[in-house]
């Protein structure tokens, strides 16, 4: 998955602004959209556990600046599987449980409802497009069916 923009959806959030004493409240469903740091991140270079980074796009609720410059979401790939060599998708698990703001941090409860080019379903997993296409073609070929049969327990 390249450096994707993911669409969040927070279940409620108190998030401090500015040097005033106030506090505004995000209501609960409100979208917030962020950029994912690392441009490679797949099953395929990660591991469940591993941290993710998010950088924040400007929120504006009742005219004001909610999200500082800087905001970010951290959080951790929950679970990811590759895809199959015969059938199958592979997917990918993402719990973002921290915003970052430049003088503190707030927990959050959010899960993801859109990743830019791909599918994700209701639960928040991020499903991939799998190798359909990479697959036939290579058992067309019959040079690589050796390869391809050693492969096969491998299948994640």
């Amino acid at each position: 998955m390249t450096r994707k923009l993911l669409f969040l959806a927070i279940a409620g959030l108190c998030v401090p602004v500015g040097v005033k004493a106030q506090e505004t409240i995000v209501p609960a469903g409100t979208i917030l959209q962020c950029t994912m740091n690392d441009p490679n991140f797949s099953p395929a270079t990660a591991a469940a556990g591993d941290p993710v980074l998010c950088q924040l796009h400007g929120l504006v609720e009742f005219g004001q600046n909610v999200l500082p410059r800087g905001a970010y979401l951290a959080g951790h790939l929950e679970a990811a599987k590759g895809p199959g060599h015969f059938v199958g998708k592979g997917y990918m698990k993402i719990e973002f449980d921290l915003l970052g703001l430049p003088d503190s941090d707030v927990p959050l409860d959010a899960r993801i409802i859109a990743a830019q080019g791909q599918h994700v379903d209701r639960k928040g997993d991020i499903i991939g497009h799998g190798h359909a296409k990479r697959d036939v073609a290579e058992w067309m070929f019959p040079p690589l069916w050796p390869w391809k049969v050693m492969m096969l327990p491998t299948a994640k």
